[in-house]
């Protein structure tokens, strides 16, 4: 039915009236939710140390948060700024709003029970994570900190229930099996704990907190020997690593403070632990092109990537940045040996020298630089003073070691494996020549003892066990 021209005009102005509530109610709206951000917005902290571009970005983000109509935004915003960079007081004032002001958004709870439970406060950070599993059920990282912290807090029966949960949907979810053998372990039941790490182990080697679980299960019930070889195989797995977190992750894009882009590269889970740790030793030397921290990581890193070249313009930049660094001269002497420019090699390890005469690691490579001369006694004095002054590595010890088997001098060298295997129990190349040398002596029972140990160590390339076991076969008569 045609309207006439009278209804058509109320018609709009009703239409009107109504466009003019609903904004008027809008606009209400706005006014007092950017009444309620401001007036929570914290006192912005002490920025000294960092670059400027951070305190561009607080201010920007606090004029958003003073908008009429980009307040909760702008609060968004400086939550995670301040979060990923440290200042962890005033990101849980802003995640405490934005819990209330953005509820449908599962980062603001998981945030703020993140860093509660990093504080140990584990009745605040219990309902935030639960409450991040209500809003994102399939993000499987807020469970197992659910998890971790029912079990902090002595739920175990609880927390064996998230952990089931998380492996009913990754059924190879190492941190939720390690949590379940934790509370299996907890719960007086070492041996399924234990049943459970070593089934998981098998299929994943690399995996260091199971390892590391297994050894505390092993000293508790005393078997000495599972504890040595657990302890071999975690040295293999290296150190561990925190649980890949994809939420917290992304806060580093936020980060302007070289050294925790530094700290996190190095803490990036060993399978995409390349991609993520360049991206943030390169993000880390944007921020801070004059720290020869994030620029001497980069530099191992592309080194490790077979990327030689990059890897000698990062180091070489950072030597020249801080030439009082022993490390930034010891990585670039390596990497300079590598690509076969022996003649930079050499300057560099003489600057080195130059400016960190006591540095042990430079001392191991005047060492080496010796060794390959034939200056073997003064390659041994070299090894001598590193050795004396960086105790706690075996590196000394075993080059010692070698000059001295190269000058014929077998009991100093004998005694000087014997110092490498109490750093390092399962060294490769001194289990060997110690199981060599007790059959040259004919030792059985202690050539044997080296042998078993050998074969627990799968460093030890099996043509080198194959070898020795044929040594022993022929000294002896008999297999080890």
């Amino acid at each position: 039915m045609k309207l006439s021209s009278k209804q058509s005009r109320l018609v709009g102005i009703a239409l009107l009236a109504i466009a003019l509530v609903a904004s008027g109610f809008g606009l209400w709206r706005a006014m007092d939710l950017r009444s309620a951000v401001a007036a929570i917005l914290p006192e912005r902290p002490n920025l000294d140390g960092f670059v400027p571009e951070l305190g561009r970005r607080l201010e920007a983000a606090e004029g958003s948060a003073r908008s009429l109509w980009n307040s909760r935004g702008g609060l968004s915003e400086l939550a995670r700024l301040y979060q990923a960079n440290g200042f962890l007081s005033q990101a849980r004032e802003c995640q405490r709003s934005l819990v209330e002001i953005d509820p449908q958004n599962p980062t603001w709870p998981y945030f703020l029970g993140n860093i509660a439970g990093g504080y140990g406060d584990l009745q605040t950070a219990l309902p935030l994570l639960q409450k991040t599993i209500q809003l994102a059920p399939d993000y499987l990282p807020a469970r197992v900190r659910l998890g971790d912290s029912l079990m902090k807090s002595n739920q175990n029966a609880e927390a064996a229930t998230v952990y089931r949960e998380v492996l009913s949907r990754d059924p190879e979810n190492g941190y939720a099996i390690t949590g379940l053998s934790r509370t299996e372990l907890n719960g007086g039941n070492p041996d399924a704990a234990r049943q459970r790490l070593l089934q998981f182990v098998q299929r994943q080697p690399q995996f260091a907190p199971a390892w590391g679980l297994l050894i505390s299960i092993e000293e508790r019930l005393g078997n000495e020997t599972a504890v040595a070889e657990y302890k071999l195989r975690a040295q293999d797995a290296g150190r561990q690593r925190e649980m890949p977190d994809p939420w917290i992750d992304d806060l580093m894009a936020e980060c302007y403070d070289p050294y925790r882009l530094s700290v996190a590269a190095s803490a990036a889970d060993p399978s995409n632990n390349h991609a993520r740790a360049r991206q943030l030793l390169e993000r880390a030397v944007t921020i801070a092109p004059n720290d020869d921290l994030p620029i001497r990581l980069l530099g191992n890193l592309m080194s490790d990537l077979g990327e030689m070249t990059s890897a000698r313009t990062y180091l070489e930049r950072a030597a020249q940045i801080d030439p009082k660094e022993p490390d930034n001269w010891s990585y670039l002497v390596r990497v300079l040996k590598a690509i076969g420019d022996m003649p930079a090699a050499n300057r560099a390890l003489d600057a080195g020298l130059a400016n960190c005469p006591e540095a042990p690691v430079l001392h191991l490579e005047k060492g080496r630089r010796y060794a390959a001369a034939g200056r073997f006694e003064a390659a041994a004095a070299s090894f001598a003073f590193a050795r004396r002054n960086l105790p706690e590595d075996s590196t000394a010890s075993m080059e010692l070691a070698l000059v001295y088997f190269k000058q014929e001098r077998l009991e100093e060298g004998v005694v000087a494996l014997h110092e490498v295997v109490k750093i390092d129990p399962n060294h490769p190349v001194a289990v060997v020549l110690l199981a060599r040398y007790a059959i040259s002596n004919g030792d059985a029972a202690d050539a044997a003892n080296w042998i078993k140990r050998a074969r627990k160590q799968p460093k030890i390339a099996a043509r080198d066990l194959a070898q020795v076991v044929k040594e022993y076969r022929s000294q002896f008569g008999q297999l080890p």
